[in-house]
């Protein structure tokens, strides 16, 4: 697709995927917010998984990013991996890294850390330097986030309590009729047990 445009005719390209329910909130307010802020490209969350970046669910170019060649020879790089570390590592993280190594500044909507009291006293939070859609959901929409991840609703693999996140989304009015998954949950077992696996020594 991107092959196809003309980049230079775009004030702004949006890539968005299937990965998320919403929005909860209108987008104006982020808009707004964003094409005011100094960045050249910017993403409605961050995370600090394997390294800072964007997460590429919603992300936003400017055009300093579409009339820079290196936004086009990313994607020219780009192969079909089926492996979903190894796209997130090389595409995902990989396009924040790339980009920002060719001079552009990057921002999220919602910085993770935004979304803890200023130090020291963050120091009582954990998974601050997480994925915060996985763990903070809550918080995200308290911030107005406008997307929440359809992963975390369906398989939870960090088991946050989904209780508070679904009464949040009804609280924003979005119409919980229209969360549906594509596959079922995939079975996870509890905290205890994985570490029990991971420690366990085989026998014989």
């Amino acid at each position: 697709v991107i092959d196809n445009l003309d980049l230079h005719d775009i004030d702004e390209l949006v890539l968005t995927n299937s990965s998320v329910f919403g929005p909860m909130f209108p987008l104006e307010p982020m808009f707004a917010k964003m094409t005011a802020a100094d960045c050249d490209f910017w993403g409605a969350t961050d995370n600090y998984e394997h390294a800072w970046h964007l997460q590429s669910y919603f992300l936003v170019f400017k055009r300093p990013v579409l009339e820079d060649i290196a936004f086009r020879r990313f994607w020219d790089s780009v192969l079909p991996y089926r492996d979903k570390l190894q796209i997130i590592r090389s595409y995902e993280i990989g396009m924040t890294l790339h980009l920002m190594q060719e001079g552009h500044k990057a921002r999220a909507y919602v910085p993770c850390a935004s979304l803890f009291p200023p130090w020291p006293l963050d120091l009582a939070f954990k998974n601050k330097r997480r994925n915060s859609t996985a763990y903070h959901p809550v918080r995200l929409l308290r911030r107005q986030m406008p997307f929440v991840k359809a992963e975390l609703l369906r398989d939870n693999v960090v088991e946050v309590p989904l209780a508070p996140v679904y009464r949040a989304i009804e609280q924003t009015g979005y119409d919980t009729s229209l969360i549906e998954f594509d596959r079922p949950p995939v079975p996870h077992t509890n905290v205890l047990q994985r570490l029990h696996n991971i420690f366990a020594k085989p026998t014989g």
